[in-house]
């Protein structure tokens, strides 16, 4: 139980960090496509993590939201880079990618270490759904990087 709770609050830091990462940078976007999926990115975050804090909380557990030091740090350098940067919407783009490898590497780490079948069916479902946005950023990204 105590390594679900982990798990799961290591994830709700990755989520919320992502989601702070990509407000700071989602103002630099001009593509409305961009716009939009960034903006999606960010509510399917902010659902994710909502729905694993509630677990915490039944399972007896607390999980601060609001991300990690470090992650306001990767948000602090990622408003510099996109700030001194020549075409800010592409460091946008592949701040987003990396930092939605990230949350991808910590949905992993988590269904991994999961022995509740529901909550593992959960962080999956979720996993697939932000899988599938990041891809399409993936998508964009390498037209974006081919025009």
């Amino acid at each position: 139980m105590n390594l679900e709770i982990t798990s799961l609050r290591n994830l709700v830091a990755a989520l919320d960090d992502a989601q702070r990462l990509q407000d700071g940078v989602s103002c630099n976007a001009i593509q409305p496509y961009l716009q939009k999926l960034f903006t999606r990115l960010a509510r399917v975050h902010d659902r994710a993590a909502g729905d694993f804090v509630a677990w915490v909380f039944q399972a007896g557990g607390s999980a601060p939201r609001g991300g990690s030091p470090l992650g306001a740090l990767r948000a602090r350098d990622a408003a510099w880079k996109v700030r001194v940067s020549l075409d800010p919407e592409m460091v946008c783009m592949a701040l987003a990618e990396k930092s939605e490898a990230r949350v991808l590497r910590r949905f992993r780490a988590a269904a991994t270490r999961l022995h509740d079948s529901e909550l593992c069916n959960q962080v999956q479902t979720h996993r697939r759904e932000i899988e599938h946005l990041f891809m399409q950023l993936n998508s964009f990204g390498y037209v974006m990087r081919t025009r």
